[in-house]
């Protein structure tokens, strides 16, 4: 129930690759990286069980915001990614694998455009969300579309508001956090995402999630995990197998 990521900002080939073969050697659910470093993972990927994960509406998150208070106008407009240009993102990501030839199935992260949504610009963000999932939907109905609401800048009543679009539009999961805020997964927003989508749509926690917190979320009900610190956490759960009777974490 992992997946591998490597979402840098010029992430270099070689680390991306390095996070690919990991994922796909350790039967991780998917590798999710940028729409632009897709090419270079699907050949690794092919004819496994471990999808491609493309990251859409991400291209000027390039560093972590790291203030506690939820204030940064400068940093919220990273989030204002043209509907246009997530809709060719996507369609990036799906003729790259075609013209491929290669066995690979792909999954769609979708960032909400946080910032239209923090300027009451709420029902361009829900038309949004239902416009991206149809598109993905439309190249491969069977793929996998997970919604991330970015909690951090948002109270509980928006977070229910978000992730019941996401529900109603046809997501397939429902995401915590990009990565790229201060504070990212927490448990308590797994329980109230799951008291909002039900147990038709599933959980992703993502953002800081390591090696001493996964099991947390794990008790709390995910269905996944979005990790750069894959590794660490399949050791950490490798060890817990040791001393108990264990399932499958990937």
């Amino acid at each position: 129930m992992i997946d591998h990521t490597e979402l840098r900002y010029g992430a270099p080939m070689e680390s991306v690759r390095t996070i690919a073969d990991q994922a796909r050697t350790h039967h991780c659910r998917a590798c999710c990286v940028r729409p632009e470093q897709v090419p270079w993972i699907i050949r690794t990927l092919s004819g496994s069980s471990t999808r491609v994960c493309a990251a859409i509406g991400f291209r000027l998150l390039r560093d972590k915001y790291i203030r506690a208070k939820k204030t940064g106008e400068d940093f919220i407009r990273r989030y204002d990614i043209p509907l246009e240009e997530k809709v060719a993102e996507i369609d990036q990501v799906f003729d790259s694998v075609e013209q491929s030839g290669q066995n690979v199935e792909v999954e769609i992260d979708l960032l909400i455009n946080v910032f239209q949504y923090v300027r009451f610009e709420k029902d361009k963000v829900k038309a949004e969300i239902g416009w991206l999932i149809e598109t993905a939907k439309s190249r491969k109905p069977a793929t996998i579309v997970k919604v991330i609401g970015e909690n951090f800048w948002l109270n509980e009543e928006e977070k229910r508001e978000i992730y019941t679009w996401a529900r109603e539009a046809g997501a397939d999961f429902v995401k915590t956090c990009s990565g790229f805020t201060s504070l990212g997964a927490l448990v308590e927003d797994v329980r109230l995402i799951r008291e909002v989508v039900g147990s038709s749509v599933g959980i992703k926690a993502a953002g800081g999630v390591n090696p001493y917190n996964y099991f947390d979320f794990l008790t709390a009900g995910v269905d996944r995990i979005g990790t750069s610190k894959a590794m660490e956490i399949l050791e950490d759960f490798a060890a817990r197998l040791e001393t108990s009777a264990g399932g499958i974490i990937c």
